[in-house]
């Protein structure tokens, strides 16, 4: 995963917090990468024999309050992509966007790099 934010090295600016598990077919990555215009992105993926079965992309400001958050926790059946959803202010919305490139993407145009 770092070799995915170092493709970004305009939006990625550090990474000050990086966790990568493995443990008999499952990995756990967890990450904190601070952004160009001072937000942050908090990531946490779990991988299953090569499959990303869990995620949680956490977009937060400079004062870690949320901008935005995707992620595919089974709690919220009414959403029509579900489990696949977004946290957007009070709002929860359906998200077609399920990758960590994806985020990555739509942050560097969205912060206009």
């Amino acid at each position: 995963m770092k070799q995915r934010l170092e493709q970004f090295p305009e939006l990625v600016v550090s990474v000050p917090f990086f966790e990568h598990l493995y443990r008999e077919g499952i990995e756990t990555i967890r990450a904190k990468a601070v952004l160009a215009d001072g937000s942050n992105l908090r990531i946490s993926e779990v991988w299953v024999d090569g499959h990303l079965c869990r995620y949680a992309y956490y977009w937060l400001d400079e004062q870690d309050a949320l901008i935005c958050g995707w992620d595919n926790a089974p709690h919220h059946p009414e959403v029509l992509t579900h489990p696949h959803h977004r946290h957007l202010d009070e709002r929860l919305e359906s998200s077609e966007v399920r990758s960590l490139d994806s985020i990555l993407q739509l942050l560097k145009n969205r912060i206009a790099l």
